[in-house]
């Protein structure tokens, strides 16, 4: 998560990537390389997980009330 930010971990599609998978089967080199991976093939998600998280805050992201609640609003490239 300190590779991607902790809000990388909210926006993962647990429909196409297991939790299980993450937390019990890869080992931490292997997760390393995982999140690297992510990093270099879909850059826009590591963007926006970045915005999420400052858009919680550090308060909010330990799961406490979020400082300024409004709509979150996120600006994206899509490779083409």
């Amino acid at each position: 998560a300190e590779t991607l930010g902790w809000s990388f971990l909210a926006v993962i599609p647990y429909t196409e990537v297991s939790k299980t998978w993450l937390e019990q089967t890869l080992s931490a080199p292997e997760l390393v390389i995982f999140l690297g991976v992510v990093q270099r093939v879909n850059n826009a998600v590591v963007d926006g997980c970045k915005q999420l998280e400052q858009w919680l805050g550090e308060n909010g992201v330990k799961g406490g009330q979020i400082p300024d609640p409004g709509l979150l609003g996120t600006k994206v490239g899509v490779p083409a």
